[in-house]
């Protein structure tokens, strides 16, 4: 097998649960205004008529002549021509799960078989490989529009340019362009990665100073990051206690297919395992893991989305059996920040115990921000808090799955002020010892949700169906 990371079967494992639309780079969905609707008796049936052929999705978004790109999806076959922009590519590798291919052409539109997978722009750049021994030099020189790929081995040395941390081990500011993105990636088949430089340094991949100096347009994909307490910082500054200037973060950086484990079983970061403080992030089929004894501080978080990032996604991911606080955030102390077309869709986040991690939290947020929260599997989470909370701005929460939450699935929190407005559809609501599936509180009603065309498995009196979930 070429394309052989240790973390595919997880991935491709996701892809088979999740339902979605088909392209090359997904985008926020626009987001309707929810309204007011506490009446609503909630009783009109989802429509399960739509056939599901799953998420497709390439690790590069543009590449140059003579990459190596991966798609990743289902019912992709296990034969077949690949062209792009009309032109046959070389395929590496066909399954029906990925596909590898080399780019040639002008590109296009990119195809397997008569099957369309979106567009992918061929650009002007070079091919690089890097060594243990050689990134710090070969990732000096690339320059917008070039792909470096890692061969196998641990990389530990210092090899970025960044002179603030000094003890990351891949710092850096650089540029690539809209159209001339930098990307950073394993080599197909081979495992390929990145350590944090010593125990206490910080996060082995950091991508700005917080003050005049961040990263922008690069791609990370499918190699491992190996950390004690964060594995990819946004290099924002998000240290004032009034929020702080707005989105000093890394810009558009998209992660692909990427691990990031944890060693250090205690540790306080109040950030997450990947922290996002810019605009432009996607976050795609990547795999989180920490270790099984880590102590469990609800400032700690998987994904946390700060400094009022706007067009940011999170899909796809796998967030199994964590240990920490709200595993997917959004929120900042200080001034409420304005977020917009934000879109958290098809991740899985099940914990082992019940008490071992929350979901989905929208808290310190602008009253004008927007989100998407849809088709998300949670199980077996709660805390004792919420399955997603929403405290402020516009959120659309719809077609997700919740199994066995020890909580309310959707909590309408008004403890920050302002105002929210939720719109909940075609959820599958599920939760144990006695809690409700949606409930209002410190100051929120419950006519701030509007509710439609959900199930409530085994719950009374909302559920009028015998069987609603079978």
């Amino acid at each position: 097998m070429l394309f052989s990371t240790c973390h595919l079967t997880s991935l491709l494992a996701l892809i088979a649960l999740a339902g979605c639309s088909q392209s090359v780079s997904t985008t926020a969905a626009e987001l309707p205004q929810a309204q007011s609707d506490a009446g609503h008796s909630d009783s009109a049936s989802p429509d399960n008529s739509k056939t599901d052929t799953g998420p497709i999705f390439t690790d590069l978004s543009s590449a140059p002549v003579g990459a190596k790109v991966t798609i990743f999806g289902s019912g992709l076959g296990t034969t077949g021509d690949v062209t792009l922009g009309g032109t046959k590519q070389t395929v590496d590798e066909h399954t029906d799960n990925y596909v590898v291919f080399t780019v040639s052409g002008a590109g296009g539109d990119l195809l397997i078989g008569t099957r369309p997978i979106g567009k992918l722009p061929v650009h002007a750049g070079k091919v690089l490989e890097a060594t243990p021994r050689n990134l710090k030099s070969v990732w000096a020189a690339a320059k917008p529009g070039d792909v470096v790929y890692m061969r196998a081995g641990t990389y530990r040395d210092i090899s970025g340019e960044g002179d603030w941390a000094m003890d990351s081990t891949l710092e850096t500011y650089k540029h690539g362009k809209a159209l001339l993105p930098i990307a950073l990636l394993a080599y197909p088949g081979e495992r390929a990665i990145i350590e944090q430089f010593s125990p206490d340094a910080h996060s082995p991949v950091a991508l700005g100073d917080g003050q005049r100096r961040h990263a922008a347009y690069l791609t990370f994909a499918n190699f491992e990051v190996v950390a004690t307490d964060v594995c990819i910082g946004g290099g924002g500054d998000t240290s004032d206690s009034r929020g702080g200037p707005d989105e000093t973060g890394a810009d558009y950086i998209r992660i692909v297919n990427l691990q990031c484990q944890l060693t250090r079983a205690s540790g306080n970061t109040m950030t997450g395992m990947i922290s996002v403080q810019g605009d432009g992030w996607k976050i795609l089929g990547s795999t989180f893991i920490d270790p099984a004894n880590r102590e469990i501080i609800n400032n700690n978080h998987g994904i946390y989305i700060q400094n009022g990032a706007d067009d940011v996604e999170v899909a796809y991911n796998r967030l199994v059996n964590l240990h920490m606080g709200h595993v997917i955030q959004v929120h900042q102390d200080g001034k409420p920040k304005l977020y917009e077309r934000v879109s958290i869709h098809d991740n899985l986040l099940e914990a082992q115990r019940p008490g071992d991690m929350r979901g989905i939290n929208v808290a310190n947020v602008d009253d004008n921000s927007t989100f998407t929260i849809e088709r998300n599997t949670l199980r077996n989470l709660g805390q004792d808090f919420s399955g997603v909370a929403v405290y402020r701005g516009h959120a659309v929460v719809k077609d997700n799955q919740f199994f066995k939450v020890r909580a309310p699935n959707i909590v309408a929190n008004g403890q920050a002020g302002g105002s929210r407005h939720v719109v909940a559809s075609g959820n599958r609501f599920e939760t144990v010892q006695g809690y409700k599936a949606i409930a209002a509180e410190n100051g929120a009603t419950l006519a701030d949700l509007r509710l439609s065309g959900n199930r409530y498995c085994g719950l009374s009196p909302q559920e009028s169906s015998p069987k609603p979930c079978r």
